[in-house]
This record gives structure tokens, C-alpha cells and sequence, in this order.
């Protein structure tokens, strides 16, 4: 079998699929129903090419084979910035208690800070004590006790045991 490269399908990186919404409606002379449809056509779907020329023309406006990769853009995205960028640490985001918040400075990222461990500890529950610790352990056994005892006893409507 010989390798033969057309026809082959192109496609353009900014394709955009059409959509179609059924809109029902009536004739107003003879009262049947139809059925139409509104929305947006494709945008630049792929194209079949039968020759060089014609990919050359489709290559121009953009489309390119499935599947080839751009090695520029590829090494591109590995770069690092350029040699006069400056790194700015303000300003940033911050997560706080009332969502987030924009700071300027180290002072002001401080301040948020702060204000978010106060409320933090202000909500967190209080550590129990050994003896209320106690307390709730003997109140769950008791109560997984009870109800061992409730499910071992015969209930009054089964036949007494032989």
C-alpha cells in the first residue's frame, strides 16, 4: 500500500462548534406545526484538502493539520521572563475571614493576618478538660450498653423459647 497524503482534514485552532435551539411554531393560514431552528453557525469548521495548493490557501487562513504542534510556541512555554522583569510582592491577594482582601504592603498583610488568627481562635471550640472527657466517654458507654441490652431482649410478641 502506498502512503498517500490527500485528501486530508485541516482544522483551525479557533473553531468554534454552531448551536441550534428548536423553536416551535404554527402556521397562521393552514394551522399546522413546524418546527425551526435559531442560533449561530460553525465558526471556521474543519476543511477537507485535496492538493497542495489548496492546503497552502487553508494554511494561510490558518487551519493546520490535527495534531501538528507548534515547536516555538512549545519551546516558548518554557521560557523564562525577560531579563528586565522585576518581581512585586505587593500589591497581592490574601485570604481572610470575610473572604479576601487586597494588600499593598507588609504592614497591611500583617494586620489581615492577625485579624484572621484572633477570629480563628475566637471560633475554635475550647479543649475539654480530663474530667469532661470522662463524663462523655461513661455517657456513650452506658448509652452503647443500653441499647446491646434493648436488642438481646426478647420482644413480647416472639414465642417463648423452648
Amino acid at each position: 500500500m502506498i502512503h498517500q497524503e490527500y485528501p486530508k482534514t485541516l482544522v483551525h485552532p479557533h473553531a468554534r462548534q454552531g448551536k441550534a435551539t428548536p423553536v416551535h411554531g404554527t402556521d397562521p393560514e393552514s394551522g399546522r406545526q413546524f418546527v425551526d431552528y435559531q442560533g449561530t453557525p460553525d465558526m471556521f469548521p474543519p476543511v477537507t484538502v485535496s492538493d497542495p495548493d489548496s492546503e497552502a490557501l487553508h494554511r494561510a487562513k490558518g487551519y493546520r493539520p490535527a495534531g501538528e504542534s507548534d515547536a516555538a510556541a512549545f519551546a516558548n512555554s518554557f521560557a523564562a521572563p525577560p531579563s528586565d522583569f522585576v518581581h512585586a510582592e505587593y500589591p497581592k491577594f490574601i485570604a481572610t475571614a470575610e473572604g479576601g482582601k487586597i494588600v499593598n504592603s507588609a504592614a497591611e498583610e500583617g494586620l489581615a493576618v492577625w485579624k484572621v488568627t484572633v477570629a480563628e481562635r475566637a471560633a475554635a471550640p475550647k479543649p475539654m478538660s480530663a474530667k469532661e472527657k470522662r463524663r462523655v466517654y461513661n455517657r456513650e458507654w452506658h448509652r452503647r450498653n443500653r441499647d446491646r441490652r434493648q436488642a438481646a431482649k426478647p420482644s413480647p410478641d416472639s414465642p417463648p423459647a423452648a
